[in-house]
C-alpha cells in the first residue's frame, strides 16, 4: 500500500521520487515545510502542463495550416513573377515602337488570365512635358463605333428603335431620298450601298452635310456590298440619338458612359480637362483627332 507521506527528496536518495522531487515515506503532517513546498511545486507542475498543452495545440494548428501556407506562398511568388513578366513583355513591345514611330506617350492595358495590368509611357504633350498617367485622356478613334452601336442597341432594347427601320423615321430630312432605301442595320454594317470612307473635303457644316446625304446616289443595292464608312456609322449614331429624343453627344455621355462608369470619357472634351489631353502630332505640329467627323458637322462642339 502506498503511504501518503511527503518529505524532501534529499532526506533519502534511495526512496522513490514523485514528479515533484519528493519522496513518499512519512506522513505529510510531520513535515509542514515540505508540504508547503510540495504545494508550490505541484502548482508549478500544473502550470507546466497547461503550457505544454497550449504548445501542443499551437503545433497541431501549425501542422494543419502548413499545407495551406505551402500553397499560398508559391501563388504569391507566382503572382509577382507574372507581374514582372507581363511588364517586361509590354516594355519590350512598346518602348521600341514609341522610338521608331516618334510617339510621345502611350497608355497600355493588358489582360492576362483575368488579371488587368495598366502601364503608362512618355508624355501627353511635347510642349508641357506632362507625363501620361491613369487620368490622361486619349482619342480612341474608331473604337468609338463600338459605343455608337451600344447606344443603338440600348435604343432598340428600350423599344425606341428597330434596326429594320429606315433612317427617315428618325431623321425626317431624309424621307424619299435614295439613302432612305437602306435600313438602320445597313447603315450600322456598312452595307447601305457604297457610302465612302470619309466625307468630301468640301462638305462642311450642318446644311452641307444634310445636303450630301440627301443627294447621295448609291452604287449598289442595300445589303449587297460592304464598304467601311465613317459617314455610314455617323448617320447610324444620329438616328439612334434622335430615336432617344436627344443629341448624340449628350445621349452618349449620359446613357452609355454613365452606365459603364466612364465618368472621365467625353465626346466633347471640356476646357477643364484639356490639361489631361494627350495630343497627337503631325510632324512637330500638335493635332486633335475628332473620331466622329459627321457628328461635329451636324452637331458642332459647344463653345
Amino acid at each position: 500500500m502506498l503511504s501518503t507521506a511527503l518529505t524532501h527528496k534529499k532526506q533519502d536518495p534511495q526512496e522513490p521520487q514523485s514528479p515533484f522531487g519528493l519522496s513518499l515515506s512519512k506522513p505529510w503532517c510531520q513535515h509542514p515545510r515540505a508540504f508547503r513546498q510540495a504545494q508550490g511545486e505541484r502548482l508549478q507542475h500544473r502550470a507546466f502542463l497547461r503550457e505544454r498543452r497550449a504548445r501542443s495545440w499551437a503545433w497541431n494548428a501549425f501542422k494543419t495550416l502548413l499545407p495551406i501556407f505551402a500553397c499560398v506562398a508559391p501563388w504569391a511568388v507566382r503572382a509577382a513573377d507574372d507581374t514582372d513578366r507581363v511588364h517586361a513583355a509590354v516594355d519590350a513591345a512598346i518602348v521600341p515602337l514609341m522610338s521608331a514611330q516618334d510617339i510621345p506617350g502611350m497608355a497600355v492595358a493588358v489582360t492576362v488570365d483575368g488579371r488587368s495590368y495598366v502601364y503608362s509611357y512618355g508624355v501627353a504633350s511635347k510642349e508641357t512635358k506632362v507625363p501620361v498617367t491613369a487620368g490622361t485622356l486619349f482619342e480612341v478613334g474608331s473604337v468609338s463605333k463600338t459605343f455608337t452601336a451600344t447606344l443603338a442597341a440600348y435604343a432598340e432594347a428600350t423599344g425606341k428603335l428597330s434596326l429594320d427601320d429606315h433612317p427617315s423615321r428618325y431623321l425626317p430630312w431624309l424621307r424619299g431620298r435614295p439613302i432612305d432605301e437602306a435600313t438602320l442595320l445597313h447603315l450600322g454594317t456598312y452595307t447601305a450601298g457604297g457610302l465612302p470612307l470619309q466625307f468630301p473635303d468640301a462638305v462642311v457644316g450642318e446644311a452641307a452635310t444634310q445636303a450630301y446625304f440627301r443627294d447621295w446616289t448609291p452604287i449598289a443595292r442595300p445589303g449587297s456590298r460592304r464598304e467601311y464608312s465613317n459617314p455610314s456609322l455617323g448617320l447610324f449614331g444620329l438616328a439612334a440619338a434622335s430615336a432617344l429624343n436627344d443629341r448624340f453627344a449628350h445621349a452618349m455621355e449620359t446613357t452609355v458612359f454613365r452606365a459603364f462608369g466612364m465618368a472621365d470619357s467625353y465626346i466633347h472634351v471640356p476646357d477643364r480637362k484639356m490639361a489631361d489631353y494627350a495630343w497627337g502630332y503631325r510632324g512637330a505640329k500638335p493635332v486633335r483627332v475628332n473620331p466622329w467627323t459627321i457628328l461635329h458637322r451636324l452637331a458642332p462642339e459647344p463653345r
